[in-house]
Formats: structure tokens, sequence, C-alpha cells
């Protein structure tokens, strides 16, 4: 039989509980009472500040996360809170380690005003109320705004009264005083459908812009997400007056917006014009805002619309003019229906530009007659360091431009030449011109029929760039 020590746990209690949780807990200090009744009556009186350091940790760690914002916004600055508010209501989401300041408090407070823009309806006095209420609460917290919705107003349409004509027909007069229904070209009913369109428009962000003096970062999707059953088109698409009032609000109260989206929002040549003329620092006042400062966007994407050519010109016209866009350094343009002529105009602007660092034009139908347009203006480009012409149809007639370009002292760093035909000879050429230029360190060649030898070849000379980047940077760290 095993002797019991005097250091034996079992001598200091002899009775133990099969089940741990009859055991009574020990009696709680007075300070973890008193933090219990903080706990407790938090919501109504707020007692954060004037506590002792150590006990301010333990009460954040005891707060709910359903407290009312405007209690714990100024008094709590742990982010051990505010995660567990993140978590709480978005499990999956997590501060961008790569953004600065990037906390979880600020997470909070941007998700939070996002979820009520992309609720809130046009029109609904309820909606307006609560996104008031958070605008106040989240106004200095929110750096960046990602809306990837925007619901239309309610209102509908009203109904065809029995003496209107069908959609999609009119009538015409005939000899002998009859009428004839005769079917509406397609001219015709897309007037008609931007005239309807045009009365279903989205929230106005100006006041929104306003109530938010640190956002740098605004990103707006004209289009509503999940509709299931309730399907209509007037849920998908800015209409004239949104862009109108977005830019006003950018002009007006968005000075420091630095990055500006509207993906997938169905601009065309139009509304891209209204966007271009209203940022121009020469243009005339729209929507009653005049136009004096220059605009300070250094990024603008308009990815997955429907611009076009003439809308690739407006943005050219932008784009080559220094006191236009002094500080645009990156210009998405990817998806948008752009042919030679956009690409021609693009390649104009670029010749002398030595501001635009990174130019997307994937998914677009440039061709051989554009692709040589654009690579050839860039000849004597010294600025443009990341050139985007995935799937856009280009071939060896015009990839030789590219070689040219590149070995007159293109800096490209990163090339991305995929889903285009370019052929054996071409990837050829394309190696010949990389051996000379110390810049590149990618190069995507996937699905563009190129030989495998000259892709090894080709990842070789971006290796040994990469590496040779690599010291230069730690030899400028280390001085």
């Amino acid at each position: 039989m095993a002797t019991i020590t005097t250091m034996d746990p079992r001598r200091l209690r002899r009775i133990v509980a099969e089940d741990p949780e009859w055991n009574l807990s020990p009696i709680p200090s007075l300070a973890r009472l008193c933090i219990s009744q903080l706990t407790t009556g938090f919501a109504e009186r707020p007692v954060f500040s004037e506590l002792p350091p150590r006990y301010r940790t333990e009460l954040v760690r005891t707060l709910g996360t359903d407290l009312p914002l405007a209690v714990t916004t100024e008094l709590i600055d742990d982010d051990t809170y505010w995660k567990r508010c993140c978590v709480a209501r978005w499990p999956t989401r997590r501060p961008r380690r790569a953004v600065a300041n990037a906390t979880f408090k600020r997470l909070f407070f941007e998700s939070h005003l996002q979820g009520v823009l992309e609720s809130l309806v046009p029109g609904n006095v309820a909606h307006a109320e609560t996104l008031a209420t958070a605008l106040s609460v989240c106004g200095p917290h929110v750096i960046s705004l990602d809306l990837r919705q925007l619901r239309p107003p309610n209102n509908e349409p009203p109904p065809p009264s029995s003496g209107e004509e069908a959609e999609g027909s009119k009538t015409e007069e005939v000899e002998g005083g009859g009428e004839v229904a005769v079917e509406k070209d397609e001219e015709e009913q897309e007037e008609e459908q931007e005239a309807l369109l045009e009365s279903w428009d989205h929230i106005e962000l100006d006041d929104t812009l306003k109530a938010l003096p640190n956002l740098s970062d605004l990103s707006v999707c004209y289009r509503v997400d999940d509709v299931k059953m309730d399907f209509k088109w007037k849920m998908f698409g800015a209409t004239t007056a949104d862009v109108e009032k977005l830019a006003s609000a950018v002009a007006t109260h968005g000075q420091q917006v630095t990055r500006l989206a509207v993906p997938n929002s169905l601009l065309d040549n139009k509304k891209v014009r209204i966007l271009v003329r209203v940022l121009l620092p020469t243009a005339p006042s729209v929507a009653g805002v005049p136009m004096s400062m220059p605009c300070m966007l250094r990024r603008l994407d308009l990815s997955c619309n429907v611009i076009g050519d003439r809308g690739a010109r407006a943005l050219a016209k932008m784009v080559g003019a220094a006191e236009a866009a002094p500080v645009l350094e990156e210009l998405i343009l990817a998806d948008n229906r752009i042919e030679s002529a956009g690409a021609l105009a693009l390649g104009k602007a670029l010749h002398d530009n030595d501001r635009l660092r990174e130019l997307n034009l994937r998914m677009n139908a440039l061709g051989d007659a554009g692709g040589h347009a654009l690579f050839q203006a860039l000849i004597g480009n010294k600025k443009l360091a990341d050139l985007n012409l995935a799937g856009n149809g280009v071939s060896s007639k015009s990839v030789g431009a590219l070689g040219e370009a590149i070995e007159a002292g293109l800096p490209l760093t990163n090339l991305d030449l995929t889903c285009n035909a370019l052929g054996v000879e071409t990837g050829r050429a394309l190696l010949g011109a990389l051996e000379k230029c110390t810049t590149v360190r990618v190069c995507d060649l996937r699905l563009t029929e190129v030989e495998r030898d000259t892709e090894l070849a080709i990842g070789r000379v971006l290796k040994n760039n990469m590496q040779a980047a690599t010291a230069r940077e730690i030899s400028v760290a280390q001085q």
C-alpha cells in the first residue's frame, strides 16, 4: 500500500468531487467584484479611463461585443477587444498585413460602415437615420471603403395604361385612317431602357465622403449581389446621374482619396467622359460644383466595364496631360472592349508620360494593330514598370515592337502576355530582348505557343535579374 507523504495534495483536502464543477470556486477578490459590476453597467455608466492600466486590461477582457458603438468607440483603443468584436460579427475577416495601420479597430468600423451602405435603400427614412448614426461614429476611423454592392430605390416605373402601346412596339398611321403596330428597332429600345434606368439612381455619396476625413481608398460597385428570384435589370449598372454625383463628391470632399475603383458597373464611354471631365482641373462645373484643383488619384480602376475606344480616348487625355493627373501611377482598364483605336490613343498619351507606373489592359481586343501602336509608343518611355496585355489577341506581328521598346530602355519589371498566340520565333526574339534588359523580374508566357526551352531560358534570365535587384536593395539598406 502506497504511503501518503506530507506533500501529497490528498492530505490538504479529504473529499475530492468526481464532478469538477461541483467544487465551489474560491472567493473573488474585491477588485474582481468591482470589475464585474463595471462590466454589467458599462453601457449605462462607462468607467474606463479612470481605472489603473492593469484593471483596464482585465475589464476589456470581460466586456461584451454587443455594447453600443457610441460608448466604446472613443474609450477603448485596445485591439484585443476589437478583434473579439470582428470575430463575433465576421469570423473570416482579418486586417490586411500589407496595409499600413491595419488594426482590428479600423477593420471593424470599415466593415460596419460597408454593411450599412450596402444594405441602404435610397428614400428609406429609417435607413438614412442608421447611416447618419454610423457616419458620426465610424467617420474618423475609416481609411478604406469597399462597397461591393449598392441597392437601387424601391420605386417601380408606373404601369402602362390600357391605351398605351405594348412594350417593344409602336403604332404608325396608314392610309385610310387606321393604325398598325410596328416593332421598335434596337436603338429606340436602348434609348427607352436608358431613360428608364435614369429614374433609379443610387445613393448619393456626397454626405458620406464629407463625413470621412481620412478616406484614401474608395471602391464602388453599382450592382446587387444574391438577387435570386428578385432579379431586375435596374439592379446592375450606374446611371449617368450616379457617375456625376460620384465624381462630384470625390472632387469636392475627396481630395484625400488617392485610389478610386468603379468596377463592374456598366460604365460606357459617355459615363467615363463625364468622370474625366469632372476630374480634369480645367473642367466646367458639374452638378453645380466648379473644378479648379488637379486630380490627386494615384490609382484608377475601371475594370470590367464597357468603356470602349471612345472611353479609352477620354482617359488618354487625362493620362497625357501632366496638369490633369500629376500623380496618377496605376491605370486598370481590364475587360473593357478596348480595340486598336483606344490602344493608339493610350499609346500616344504614354509616349512622353513620366508618371504612369502600371497599365493593365488584359482581356480587351487590341489585336496586332493596337498592340503594335502601343508598343511603338512605349519606345522612349522611362517610367512604365508593370504592363498586362493578357488575352488581347496580339501575335508575332506586333510583339516584335515590344522587344524594340525593351531594348530601348523601357524599365519594365512585370510583363504579362498570357493567352496570346506569340509563336516560337517571337518567343526567341523576346528572349533576346530580355537578355539585354536587367529590370524585368516577372514575365508570364503561359498559353502563348512559346517553346518550353525558350521559357526555361527566359526563367533563368529573370532569376538573375531578381538576384541582382535583391543584392542592390540589400546594399542600399546597409549604407
